[in-house]
C-alpha cells in the first residue's frame, strides 16, 4: 500500500504523437506528472519518477532505468 504522503509517480508518453496525448490527458484533469517525449534524450531527468509508460519504439535500456515502473502499455 502506498504511503498517503508520497507523491504519485509520473506517466511517460513516448512516441511521435506524445505531446498531443499529454495535452488530452491534462485537459481531462489527470492528477499526476505527465511527460511526453519522442526520443530518449527528452526523458532523462524524469526516469526515476516514472511509474507508467505508454508508448512504442523505446529502447529497452530506457525502461530498465525506471526503478518505479509498474505499468507498461504498448
Amino acid at each position: 500500500m502506498r504511503d498517503p504522503n508520497e507523491q504519485p509517480g509520473g506517466l511517460l508518453i513516448y512516441g511521435s504523437q506524445a505531446q498531443e496525448y499529454r495535452q488530452k490527458l491534462l485537459a481531462r484533469g489527470v492528477r499526476r506528472p505527465i511527460w511526453a517525449a519522442s526520443e530518449p534524450d527528452g526523458v532523462g531527468p524524469h526516469l526515476e519518477q516514472i511509474e507508467i509508460f505508454a508508448g512504442w519504439g523505446s529502447p529497452p535500456s530506457m525502461l530498465a532505468r525506471m526503478p518505479r515502473l509498474r505499468w507498461v502499455q504498448w
